[in-house]
């Protein structure tokens, strides 16, 4: 029975030594670096990683099945459930790197206004200083003293909210770690992730168990219940919807 999955197994592993190597030169199972985050190696994207595994493991059980038909894979030989589940990890990475696209946009956005905002508050002080440092101020300096306050007020607002907006885009600058990258985010912990790496690893263990059984010249993939695809789509789709960042009030 070792030797019948032999092929499976040296399949795996060589998919894994090549991703592996890949993502010292390119982002492979990372996210895209954080803006300002030059020079540091992105942190482990969740989807990505989903998709890696996924990849290696419907390729591996391809390879097995073809050695156990004398490397002929039938026609229909692959569920179309299994499609369905390579869309779903692939639209989920794809999902996750836009949604981290638009968060890099608002934030460095909301940098800019926070940099407009702090810049004209300066401003606005030096005229305040001035006038409020003349001997005998007249009633036309006093009015123009209320207008230059209530202008900072809403130039410390404006600040203030850009600074709320930058705290809540900002991604991780760079890699924490695989674990802590893949199951949190940057408010820490984070149960749907986990819950999503749980269904992901039970999911395709089942799949690997049952690729691992296969023999005879008959043998298709295995395939996966409608429950379980349907478990991926959920937890991946909220993994996708937490990565977006709620609006400000």
């Amino acid at each position: 029975m070792l030797a019948v999955n032999i092929p499976f197994f040296a399949t795996a592993l060589l998919l894994v030594i090549v991703i592996l190597i890949a993502d010292t030169r390119y982002p492979v199972l990372r996210d895209i670096k954080a803006t300002g985050a030059q020079g540091t190696r992105g942190s482990f994207s969740l989807g990505r990683v989903q998709m890696a595994f996924w990849t290696v493991l419907i390729i591996a059980a391809l390879v097995k099945l073809a050695s156990v038909n004398c490397w002929v894979i039938a026609d229909k030989a692959i569920d179309a459930k299994l499609l369905a589940l390579m869309g779903i990890s692939g639209v989920t990475g794809l999902a996750a790197l836009t949604v981290d696209v638009q968060k890099d946009k608002t934030a460095a956005d909301a940098t800019a206004r926070l940099e407009a905002a702090r810049a004209a508050a300066t401003e606005i002080r030096s005229s305040l200083a001035q006038l409020q440092g003349a001997a005998a101020p007249v009633p036309e300096a006093a009015a123009a003293i209320s207008k230059l306050q209530e202008e900072l007020a809403a130039r410390e607002l404006q600040r203030n909210q850009a600074a709320t907006e930058i705290g809540r885009t900002t991604r991780k600058a760079a890699a924490e770690g695989f674990f802590k990258d893949i199951l949190e985010d940057e408010n820490g912990n984070s149960l749907h992730r986990l819950q999503m790496v749980f269904f992901t690893l039970l999911t395709g263990l089942l799949f690997a168990a049952q690729t691992l059984a296969l023999v005879g010249p008959a043998a298709q993939l295995p395939t996966l219940s409608e429950e379980m695809l349907g478990l991926m789509g959920i937890s991946n789709s909220l993994y996708v919807g937490f990565k977006i960042p709620g609006k400000s009030s």
